[in-house]
């Protein structure tokens, strides 16, 4: 039950924002130093997100649902909209790369060939002047 609770001061902004760190630093096999420190997490986890917002608390206090999942869906299509637009300039680039890796595996290729006939030119000529 004391989990259920702490998680519900989560959602709604109010949990001990301090943590213990316990420490253990060995100086050698025989001789080791342990301690605790207060860690003061109020910094790091005013510039998270919370939870839940204020308009979302307030929506849920007035027990208006159907509005809170409107709006949770407007922000999922909002999301899915933009990881959508994502994954196609993503297909564009590989195609893009994976088109340009070919016109260099062609360019390549041909420059071989073209090295391969001089030196068989070069060969040729050194046989007719034997």
């Amino acid at each position: 039950m004391g989990n259920c609770n702490d998680y519900m001061k989560r959602c709604f902004g109010r949990s001990d924002r301090r943590s213990y760190l316990r420490s253990r630093y060995r100086i050698n096999d025989d001789f080791a130093i342990e301690f605790d420190n207060l860690m003061d997490n109020e910094d790091s986890t005013e510039e998270r997100r919370r939870l839940l917002t204020d308009e979302e608390k307030t929506l849920l206090s007035e027990r208006r649902f159907d509005t809170l999942v409107q709006e949770q869906r407007r922000i999922d299509a909002q999301i899915d909209s933009k990881l959508a637009q994502e994954e196609e300039d993503l297909r564009l680039e590989e195609e893009s790369y994976y088109e340009a890796k070919r016109e260099a595996a062609r360019v390549s290729n041909l420059q071989q060939q073209q090295h391969k006939e001089k030196l068989t030119k070069a060969k040729n000529k050194a046989k007719q002047k034997n």
